[in-house]
């Protein structure tokens, strides 16, 4: 909790210094004079840092309210947070100052000033939808029906994970389909209001000159969106073949004529995973704790603090506020899988905690749209996570017998190929229902279930596509999941040929990737990073070697 003070702030009286300046220097302006004096200059410096100690105190009440949603530890007024975030970024006068600078300052001058520039300049852009009152108090009031949302299966109530436990291991199909199912629960609920909210999100990205939200989206996190659908459409070819001979097996394996949506967690698991009795939940955080002193992360010491509770998405990461506050949640599914996901959301806490750059614009808080580079970060989560799949990794830190991991090494990469093929249909779903939210979403989404992953569904099927949670909270945001897995192939490809064998337990490990991925904070663009990190551009060929594919 904070208190309002009611006195006159000195932030409020640099402003209006620096426009009074402004103001008065239409003759040097004219002149070219305006941009180059070195005493309006630290003026501008001294207006960012006051805008970004507000920025940074906005997202730490962000992160704690997001925090208190989910475990009810304290109030969670979002729209009060929102409003705060508001009274900056929908600030005319802040963002003048900025588009008068940003063409003055160039990247040879002063680079971390011009990035600071551009960073700020992307976060206008995004609050002008993002920040909107109207938008902000609807996607609030649909965040808190997710958050309390009640499934009941048979009459009774099912959590999320106890869902995921039936479509992993129930024999029954008839059951697997029936708790498949309780997901149109929510969709019905919040379908009605999440329309709503996308078309308001359109309008207001299309008067910026946008075609769409997604496209605004896409451009305010560095993603180029013709090279992302080329990448999609390459990546769609590759594994068109090898996924369909993989359905093909599982048919005749399990002596099946269709399969359903509802069936392949449950035939993936028995073909494509690891006993769960090798991964107990009591020794995961051991063996996290055990691997990362390993590889030059002491563990004990870090602010990151780890809580089990069932949520509406796997696992929660949420840098409160960097370096000093990283809190996690990670749900209570079962085996392996929850090593994953205890493991991605802890990469996300190590980039945060071991972010060493001062402005708080360019520490990377998520919470404004051209902020950040989600898909950058969602990647550095996933060089942690990979990392429980990998054979050495099992070798060293747990007890599975080399026989299992020689057949889940092979089986995996099936496992793979529907996980990324699920996820180009659900990008491909989401970008196409912001280019035409006239259309039928219902059966939009059943057609990109078909065509994607060749499985039967009914057009007679309860409608369940609004029960995607991010399509809300975090909205045009499935694409970083792809971008991940190509930047943790393409690093863990660098990493081994740099430390070989070591990857797996060599301090230098840890430290390389401080260096070269974490210290920086946004202080670049994240394409740059990645290809300073690996020596080449982010592309595909990693990805689809780990696939054999390539």
């Amino acid at each position: 909790m904070y208190k309002k003070i009611n006195y006159f702030p000195f932030s409020h009286f640099i402003f209006i210094l620096i426009i009074i300046m402004i103001l008065g220097c239409g003759t040097m302006r004219e002149k070219g004079f305006f941009g180059t004096d070195i005493n309006q200059v630290e003026a501008l410096i001294t207006m960012l840092d006051s805008l970004e100690l507000k920025l940074e105190m906005a997202s730490v009440h962000m992160g704690e309210a997001n925090w208190n949603i989910y475990t009810g530890e304290g109030p969670a007024d979002l729209d009060s947070v929102k409003k705060e975030f508001a009274e900056i970024l929908l600030n005319e006068e802040y963002q003048k100052t900025v588009d008068t600078w940003q063409g003055r300052i160039g990247t040879q001058d002063n680079p971390l000033l011009a990035r600071r520039l551009e960073l700020w300049h992307r976060c206008f852009l995004g609050a002008t939808v993002d920040n909107n009152p109207e938008i902000y108090s609807l996607e609030n009031k649909l965040e808190k029906i997710i958050a309390d949302f009640s499934y009941r299966l048979n009459s009774e109530a099912i959590s999320r994970a106890q869902i995921s436990q039936i479509l992993r291991l129930e024999d029954d199909p008839g059951k697997r389909h029936r708790a498949w199912g309780v997901a149109a629960q929510l969709s019905s609920v919040v379908e009605g209001d999440l329309l709503r909210l996308m078309a308001m999100r359109n309008q207001k990205a299309r008067a910026l000159g946008f075609p769409d939200y997604a496209s605004l989206c896409l451009s305010l996190q560095g993603v180029d969106r013709k090279w992302l659908e080329e990448l999609m459409a390459g990546l769609e070819e590759k594994t068109r073949r090898p996924y369909q001979t993989l359905l093909d097996s599982l048919k005749r394996q399990w002596e099946v004529e269709t399969l359903h949506p509802w069936d392949m967690d449950y035939l993936l698991h028995k073909t494509a995973s690891l006993p769960d009795s090798y991964f107990t939940t009591q020794e995961a955080l051991p063996i996290l704790t055990r691997f990362l002193n390993a590889i030059g992360f002491p563990i004990e010491t870090l602010p990151i603090r780890v809580v089990f509770k069932d949520i509406p998405y796997g696992g929660l990461n949420l840098a409160v506020r960097i370096p000093e506050d990283d809190r996690l949640l990670v749900g209570p599914v079962q085996g392996h899988r929850f090593y994953g996901i205890l493991f991605h959301e802890y990469g996300h806490g190590l980039q945060a905690v071991y972010t060493r750059v001062k402005p708080p614009i360019l520490k990377g808080y998520e919470w404004l749209l051209g902020n950040t580079s989600p898909g950058y970060s969602e990647g550095l989560a996933d060089i942690i996570a990979d990392y429980t799949q990998d054979p050495l990794w099992l070798t060293t830190y747990t007890q599975v017998p080399d026989s299992l991991i020689s057949v889940y090494q092979r089986a995996k990469i099936q496992s793979k190929i529907y996980g990324l093929r699920s996820l180009l249909a659900t990008i491909t779903f989401e970008l196409e229902a912001y280019g035409n939210l006239g259309a039928d979403l219902d059966s939009l989404h059943k057609a990109f279930i078909r065509q994607f992953l060749f499985l039967e569904i009914s057009e007679d099927e309860p409608a369940s596509w609004a029960a995607n949670t991010l399509l809300t909270t975090y909205p045009v945001y499935f694409q970083n999941y792809l971008l991940s897995s190509l930047i943790s192939a393409q690093v863990h490809e660098t990493m081994v040929a740099k430390f070989g064998e070591g990857v797996v337990d060599s301090v230098g490990v840890g430290q390389w990737l401080v260096k070269n991925l974490y210290e920086a904070g946004e202080t670049e663009e994240w394409t740059r990073r990645i290809e300073k990190a690996t020596g080449r551009p982010l592309g595909s060929s990693a990805y689809l070697r780990s696939l054999k594919l390539e």
